[in-house]
């Protein structure tokens, strides 16, 4: 499971549709037809964008050496309709895997999830704007934009799980020099819970999944 959110306003999102070089690396042949063709084309661009990446964070979990490249990424929405959310599909390297698209005039945040669309149905998901004062005590702009996706997505977990949220811990641990997927920890107790964070711009988002209890 993954999810990527990109903020449609930023200076680096504006006119990047008109960069022929970037949409040859990062898009396929159709991919890069329907941006040029598209009333909004650099929205569509990023809209492809978010769901490659989301598609390679989920697929990253079980195969850490898959290809990173988006141009392998191929991404079939069901509509172009910038104006809610809408199915579709990425043909990553390991197969093809659902997507969920949200997309409306200030961001576009995919979500996915390696099965079916049942799969992804069960993925919990969220965005909010980052307050512009969130977090400012000597940390780096990365840093509080992290830190705003982590704290959003624990008082998702916190209203979710019935829980407190000062009990909720999310770590990224990493191995050899490379981040892995974050982790979730309760009262200090790592839990099976599937989290994805992103940031981008004004904007934090996070999904989640939980696996079903056995038996």
């Amino acid at each position: 499971m993954g999810n990527d959110i990109v903020d449609l306003k930023t200076p680096e999102a504006k006119g990047k549709a008109r960069d022929i070089r970037f949409l040859e690396k990062v898009l396929t042949e159709a991919e890069r037809r329907a941006v040029t063709r598209f009333r909004y084309p650099d929205a569509l661009l990023w809209a492809f964008w978010a769901a490659k990446e989301a598609a390679y964070k989920a697929m990253v979990k079980s195969t850490p050496d898959i290809s990173s490249a988006p141009g392998r990424y191929a991404v079939k929405l069901d509509t172009l309709d910038p104006s809610g959310t809408i199915p579709g599909w990425v043909t990553t390297p390991l197969g093809k895997v659902p997507v969920m698209m949200e997309w409306n005039a200030d961001y576009v945040h995919a979500r996915v999830a390696a099965g079916s669309p049942e799969a992804l149905e069960a993925v919990i998901s969220g965005s909010s704007r980052i307050p512009e004062d969130a977090f400012a005590g000597g940390l780096s702009l990365s840093e509080r934009e992290t830190l705003a996706a982590q704290t959003l997505a624990a008082a998702c977990l916190s209203r979710f799980l019935g829980v407190c949220k000062n009990t909720i811990a999310i770590n990224r641990p990493s191995l050899n020099g490379r981040d892995l997927p974050p982790e979730i920890c309760i009262q200090g107790e790592k839990q099976a819970i599937d989290l994805s964070l992103s940031h981008d711009g004004r904007f934090a988002a996070f999904a989640f999944y939980i696996p079903p209890m056995p038996g």
